[in-house]
């Protein structure tokens, strides 16, 4: 496996008057991971799920852990469509499977590489603003180009009973004769759809941007303070707010800790975070 990137950290003083200061810091890292040799075999299946299955693949030529899965290229909106495809026993309704090698039939050969867990970039910025004895601290910090593999859309695509929490989008967006616009199938007897679960339809992008701290502090002159040899107070937010197209509680998680095949399975939201502080220095 060989991996080449590269790390960036630039810190500069942007304004500095008398009463007024504006400092950056950006952090900005880039990796490229690649699987060159696994001992002459094809490929290693990975990351299995309780009635899921298998999650990614190790290949040569891709990432380690990359999500192995099918490409779903549509919905099924006729009948006539259905006869002349290559899942013959679909329904209006039902996802197309694309028959990626072209013998007329879905089977598993028909899985692709859907994406992988390593972004293509991460990045941090570190703004710190001072005013007299005021001082504002912002860090934002996010990724691009990551997927993230959604298994709570797979259990709202294929419930295994009718008490389970599902994504609304997923029922409310279904198909339907008068609602045939859509990426999300009818729901109708899921688990006759195809092959299997994983899909492009649950790897998603975890592109994200985060305002990861806010801090607002106050120090005192210590002139003004003849008994104490400093004093600060400050109020620090954290986990303010996430953009992300992801459709998860959170972009970044890993539900099963360090594990490369890195999956979203009711993982718990960050929390959002208000502190208030003294330091007092004697």
């Amino acid at each position: 496996m060989e991996n080449t990137g590269v790390e960036l950290l630039i810190s500069s003083t942007n304004l500095d008057f008398n009463d007024f200061s504006w400092k950056s810091t950006l952090n900005f890292s880039a990796i490229k991971n690649e699987v060159n040799n696994i001992g002459g075999l094809s490929a290693i299946n990975v990351g299995s799920i309780q009635n899921v299955g298998n999650t990614a693949i190790i290949q040569p030529g891709s990432p380690v852990s990359s999500y192995f899965g099918y490409d779903i290229t549509g919905i099924y909106q006729t009948a006539e469509e259905v006869a002349q495809s290559a899942q013959p026993n679909s329904q209006p309704g039902f996802p197309v499977f694309n028959d990626v090698n072209g013998d007329n039939q879905i089977t598993p050969d028909d899985q692709i590489v859907l994406g992988d867990p390593f972004p293509d970039f991460t990045y941090g910025l570190q703004n710190s603003f001072k005013y007299k004895n005021f001082q504002l601290d912002i860090f934002l910090q996010g990724q691009q180009g990551s997927d993230l593999l959604n298994i709570n859309a797979i259990e709202s695509l294929y419930p295994s009973n009718s008490r389970r929490n599902q994504f609304a989008k997923q029922g409310v967006n279904r198909w339907t004769p008068s609602n045939t616009d859509t990426k999300w199938p009818s729901g109708v007897n899921p688990g006759a759809y195809g092959p299997g679960k994983i899909s492009n339809l649950v790897v998603e992008d975890a592109s994200y941007l985060r305002l990861r701290t806010l801090q607002v502090s106050y120090t005192w002159p210590t002139t003004k303070l003849s008994f104490l040899q400093s004093a600060r107070v400050y109020i620090t937010g954290q986990n303010l707010f996430t953009i992300t197209g992801y459709s998860g509680y959170d972009p970044e998680v890993n539900s099963f800790g360090q594990s490369n095949a890195r999956i979203d399975y009711s993982s718990y939201p960050l929390s959002r975070i208000w502190m208030l502080g003294v330091n007092l220095g004697f």
